[in-house]
């Protein structure tokens, strides 16, 4: 990529001058569309996350997979080249630091036994890499800063197993950092998501917002309830989130177990999510982490904090005083804005508790599962009828065509096996290769016959799959093996 403000840097050979700006901007042009295949791969993505600022990485998202029109690429190329020197600067550093962790991925150190694969986050408590040990993945936190009570806490994450929970699977000293190893999440987290929905000028809707709200009751009652646990740090940035609304909490430094004849007074956590009791250093109990959550689905809803201040003394004053902006009519529904009102209750009394919230939606946790239930049975009826769409053809091949159309019937079994199983476990390529393929023969055209599909399939042709990019039966069919080999299927 060439920025107006580095085009002295550039120089071509055997092109005039008069030239330079149509070169310059087919350069960029290719720079641009090569980048998007690469993230059509879903490798690296939260490297252009950081490279590009939020609209941009917006409009570079909206293009589709694979697209190779140069044209879809100008009005992308035309906005960057209009982006501000500081944010131009950002960029430059991102792409300094990508080249770092590029050397330190082909120098293979180590942290522990864990090896090395790049760095994909760093503030001031330290960094956090991508670290890979046999075949898979982990994060690793590297804290700078070792303390015995911060090790102790860290203990209550290794206590905690929860599907809206990141697993923390180990920690260990290594040359004097606190190293966490914690489960690899793809996405981002809900500071994210709202920064992202705000550029493109969007709310979150509102099924995706209660989608999330359960999960974060689900884990909190949990904690509550069953662990007896206060996270005390809840805040959106401490939130991950997936494609389909699922989330799961992390960074559990500050939780901590409480008792009910306990009196907890100490400050912790981050001030705007913080509950006017620990501003105040009065006691305060799990409720706290209501309060949190009230905070965090305000900011979801209206795309801000509900107190905000560059004074942190007047930002405790709104807290305590409870001054926030109403929350806006007209988008989100009054059981919603409800909830976010109650939990925003300053006198804990009156705050509700995390099982009085859950029988307060209990109709909205009904209708979800519903949803999901029908989706799966949606699935299930698309299966059966490819099942019986191969039966009919298997059916009809030739007793001498037995021992092919056995091994057609095996493959077929085993990419429906992959479609069902849990994408989180396959490789980003490998299921997007799997997945077009499927989708492709479970509609066949006038062009399109299952059974010579995976006929081909099975016999290793090497001829390219016409609807797939540069890649043969023979390569796919393998694929499809190791998958299933890895995943024990």
């Amino acid at each position: 990529m060439c920025h107006p403000h580095r085009v002295k840097q550039l120089k071509f050979i055997d092109i005039n001058k008069k030239d330079y700006p149509k070169a310059i901007l087919e350069l960029q042009i290719y720079t641009f569309r090569l980048l998007r295949y690469l993230a059509s791969l879903n490798r690296h993505r939260h490297i252009f996350k950081q490279l590009f600022i939020p609209r941009l990485l917006q409009q570079f998202i909206d293009i589709e997979n694979f697209n190779k029109t140069l044209n879809a690429y100008k009005k992308l190329v035309d906005d960057f080249n209009q982006i501000e020197p500081e944010d131009l600067l950002c960029m430059q550093e991102t792409l300094q630091q990508s080249a770092e962790n590029f050397y330190m991925q082909n120098t293979i150190k180590k942290i522990g036994n864990y090896e090395i694969l790049e760095q994909i986050g760093k503030g001031a408590f330290g960094s956090v890499y991508l670290c890979r040990l046999g075949g898979n993945f982990y994060a690793i936190k590297q804290i700078n800063d070792v303390e015995t009570l911060q090790y102790r806490e860290v203990q209550i994450h290794l206590e905690l197993n929860h599907p809206n929970i990141v697993k923390l699977y180990e920690c260990f000293i290594h040359e004097h950092s606190l190293c966490l190893v914690i489960e690899y999440i793809k996405g981002m987290n809900v500071q994210e998501l709202i920064k992202l929905m705000n550029e493109k000028n969007q709310q979150i809707d509102e099924e995706n917002v209660w989608k999330i709200l359960i999960d974060l009751l689900s884990v909190l009652r949990y904690l509550h309830f069953d662990k007896n646990i206060v996270h005390r740090d809840l805040n959106p940035a401490n939130i991950m989130v997936d494609s389909s609304y699922s989330i799961k909490i992390c960074d559990f430094g500050l939780a901590k177990h409480f008792q009910e004849d306990i009196i907890n007074n100490s400050f912790v956590g981050t001030l705007i999510y913080t509950c006017p009791q620990i501003v105040e250093n009065k006691a305060y109990s799990e409720k706290a982490d209501v309060w949190a959550l009230g905070c965090v689905l305000y900011e979801m809803l209206q795309q801000k904090p509900a107190f905000q201040s560059a004074n942190p003394l007047m930002l405790a004053k709104k807290i305590v005083q409870l001054e926030y902006e109403p929350i806006n009519q007209g988008i989100y529904s009054n059981e919603l804005i409800n909830i976010v009102q109650l939990c925003l209750q300053k006198e804990e009394d009156k705050r509700p508790s995390v099982n009085e919230l859950l029988e307060m939606i209990s109709l909205k946790m009904v209708i979800l599962m519903d949803t999901i239930k029908q989706e799966k049975d949606d699935l299930k009826s698309e299966f059966q009828d490819l099942q019986s769409k191969i039966n009919d053809q298997l059916y009809e091949t030739k007793k001498e065509q037995q021992e092919p159309g056995l091994q057609v019937w095996n493959i077929f079994q085993k990419l429906l096996q992959l479609s069902l199983h849990d994408y989180k476990t396959l490789d980003a390529k490998n299921q997007y290769l799997i997945e077009q393929f499927r989708r492709k023969i479970s509609k066949p055209d006038n062009d399109i016959n299952i059974q010579t599909e995976l006929t081909k399939l099975t016999s290793l042709s090497k001829e390219f799959i016409s609807y797939l990019p540069k890649i043969t039966y023979e390569q796919l069919f393998f694929i499809i093996e190791t998958e299933c080999k890895s995943q024990q299927i």
